[in-house]
């Protein structure tokens, strides 16, 4: 199977903090995207919960951003 290249924009601390989790994980950046993806193609679905919480700026913000890119 081949492999291709995506871009996605992410903020800026996020990246980082993902970079950190990803490392102590012993994975690169790469990984652990491809990880999450292999995740939601095998249970098709986002493999996680949005917490249920009331929507905010912060929670809406990304989730439409999300939706209009796709």
């Amino acid at each position: 199977m081949g492999k291709t290249i995506i871009n996605i924009c992410i903020d800026a601390d996020v990246k980082r903090q993902f970079q950190a989790l990803c490392a102590e994980a012993g994975l690169s950046m790469t990984a652990g995207f491809s990880l999450l993806a292999r995740k939601c193609v095998e249970e098709k679905r986002i493999p996680f919960e949005d917490g249920g919480g009331v929507p905010n700026n912060e929670t809406i913000a990304p989730k439409e951003d999300a939706e209009n890119e796709g």
